[in-house]
């Protein structure tokens, strides 16, 4: 039976431990120590006569079924039922394993989809680094879907550490591990040389898929003697962790207080139960944010990989959003577990057409976002973000209509409640903020941090009608990009051409949007004024400020000008 790193400092004959022996017992998904006095305090968890709704049994279990009760508390009993379900007759072979320790919190959140923001508290990435020593090997998780969203360019630049990129999520963005090898790869290394300024070989750079175990190995390889796994909130570093620690045998390890490294205790044979014995070293994966709440170490063949918490860093918008106050926890759900993305949906592209009116009809995600294209515009959409989209005459009806399904006494039955994402906090106009999209040729992909990206494309024979808009709720950050597999597809194409570059470096390539007042009308001058403006420092991305942008917008391009295309990082 695992027993963990408990160190008795009392037990007495009859069975009873000291409301000290607790040290160095953490929970399995935050890994946060453990204690079971204050139920208010951090790190507290029920014991296993709690949770049932008896009494104490102190007095009549033995040292050793009590030790066992304070372990493993409420998962004890749940693979208990889970095992007589299975098997009314359990015999030795087949006998339940128990699973480390959770702490209440972690348990509600993870079991019971029960969490308040309060107790999943935001953390910044200047606090991370007080656990990192100077010197250290950072990898920086990056979600690839959200590019480049989450890359941190401070990071890129600080000196103190060496820092690799590892791409995330990969399976969302290419069909096949071959493109995402051959050609991704080359293109995102590129990309950091020709749109961000950066050298291109102090960065080694790899994107990997966890579901589907892609370039995992090419992850390893970068991997050096001790490394810190550092990225935004639900990049999917535990889940990395997880995938390693299948392909190499990888084992958890306890950080003591003295800063030493120990295996974690596992009181299994992995010949005679190798399942069970995996699963006792996986790190704690939930789809809730700041899951994760102190270091945790895990031994992967010869290294070590240090798994810290998320950051949470929205400077630009001061003080940091938190989605639970926007959307519907169902729809957030559905957004966070990205293990539920049917890759379907890359190989087969089935897009919506939408149709641009004098009268604004937006096409709208339960109004997490709201999409506003020009009169007279036929274009086709392809969403890759969970949930049922639906098109309303304007925004202030699709907003009125958001907000009777939020009526607490007639919300449920409203008609059109299933296309409703959004909680009643932002159901008035003066919640949302007008995104304006800098002009494009062709397709170009949205991308809303933290929620996902959809595919934008214009039909039919080039003509400049205007501006698209996308509102969203206030804090949430946007930007486009030139669609990923389209760039890198070109690299397939031309990779006989010795001196092809697979990131192009004469145009931007991603920008950010521009949010704009919702009474400015004259929208490009209004974008050109705010381009000059965020520019100001960075004298060489300023390109077509002397020049016409409406003749500039006037006709097709054979490489697209991506005028006033500019990215803040």
């Amino acid at each position: 039976m695992w027993i963990g790193k408990l160190f008795f400092r009392r037990l007495t004959v009859c069975g009873t431990v000291s409301r000290q022996a607790r040290r160095y017992i953490n929970c399995h998904s935050c890994g946060i120590e453990l204690q079971n006095v204050n139920p208010k305090s951090i790190g507290y968890y029920k014991r296993h006569e709690e949770l049932k709704g008896g009494k104490s049994t102190k007095g009549d279990n033995d040292s050793i079924e009590y030790v066992k009760y304070l372990l493993f508390s409420q998962d004890i009993q749940n693979m208990k039922e889970s095992a007589v379900a299975d098997n009314p007759f359990p015999s030795p072979e087949n006998k339940p394993v128990e699973k480390p320790p959770t702490c209440k919190r972690c348990y509600e959140a993870i079991h019971q989809n029960k969490y308040t923001l309060e107790d999943f508290k935001d953390t910044s990435l200047d606090v991370i680094k007080k656990d990192i020593p100077k010197g250290s090997n950072i990898m920086h998780l990056i979600s690839l879907p959200e590019f480049p969203m989450h890359i941190n360019k401070k990071l890129l630049e600080d000196r103190d550490y060496n820092v690799s990129l590892i791409y995330t999520k990969a399976d969302q963005i290419v069909a096949n591990r071959h493109i995402l090898t051959k050609y991704v790869i080359p293109f995102l290394s590129s990309f950091l040389k020709n749109q961000m300024s950066l050298p291109l070989r102090s960065y080694p750079t790899t994107a990997v898929s966890a579901v589907k175990m892609w370039n995992m190995n090419s992850m390893y390889d970068i991997l050096r003697a001790k490394n810190y796994l550092v990225g935004s909130t639900n990049v999917g570093k535990s889940t990395i962790i997880n995938c390693l620690i299948k392909n190499y045998m990888g084992q958890k390890l306890i950080l003591t207080n003295r800063g030493e490294l120990k295996p974690f205790d596992v009181k299994l044979d992995p010949k005679s139960n190798m399942k069970s014995y995996m699963k006792a070293q996986e790190a704690g994966v939930s789809y809730i944010p700041n899951m994760t709440r102190t270091i945790q170490p895990y031994q992967i063949v010869e290294k070590v990989v240090f798994d810290l918490p998320g950051y949470t860093d929205d400077a630009r918008q001061g003080k940091p959003i938190h989605l639970e106050n926007i959307i519907r926890k169902d729809w957030l759900q559905r957004i966070r577990k990205t293990e539920l993305f049917k890759s379907s949906k890359i190989k087969k592209k089935t897009y919506v057409s939408f149709r641009g009116t004098e009268t604004k009809a937006c096409y709208t995600l339960g109004g997490i976002f709201h999409l506003v294209a020009p009169a007279n515009t036929i274009n086709q959409i392809i969403n890759y973000i969970p949930g049922q989209c639906f098109t309303f005459k304007n925004i202030d009806r699709a907003i009125e209509v958001f907000n009777q399904c939020n009526d607490p006494g007639t919300g449920g039955d409203h008609p059109l409640n299933k296309y409703c994402g959004v909680t009643g906090n932002v159901c008035n106009k003066e919640s949302y903020v007008r995104h304006i999209l800098p002009p494009f040729q062709g397709s170009v992909e949205v991308v809303i941090k933290n929620v996902g990206f959809f595919s934008l494309r214009t039909t039919g024979k080039y003509q400049f009608r205007g501006l698209y808009e996308l509102w969203v709720p206030k804090g949430m950050e946007v930007c486009i990009r030139e669609p990923l597999e389209k760039i890198v597809m070109l690299t397939a194409e031309n990779e006989s051409t010795t001196k092809f570059d697979p990131c192009p470096k004469s145009r931007p390539i991603v920008s950010s949007s521009y949010p704009m007042p919702f009474a400015v009308s004259d929208t490009l001058n209004e974008m050109r004024n705010m381009f000059i403006s965020r520019t100001s420092n960075d004298i060489s991305r300023q390109r077509h400020i002397n020049d016409n942008h409406l003749e500039i917008v006037s006709h097709l391009h054979e490489e697209p000008p991506n005028l006033y295309w500019y990215y803040q990082w």
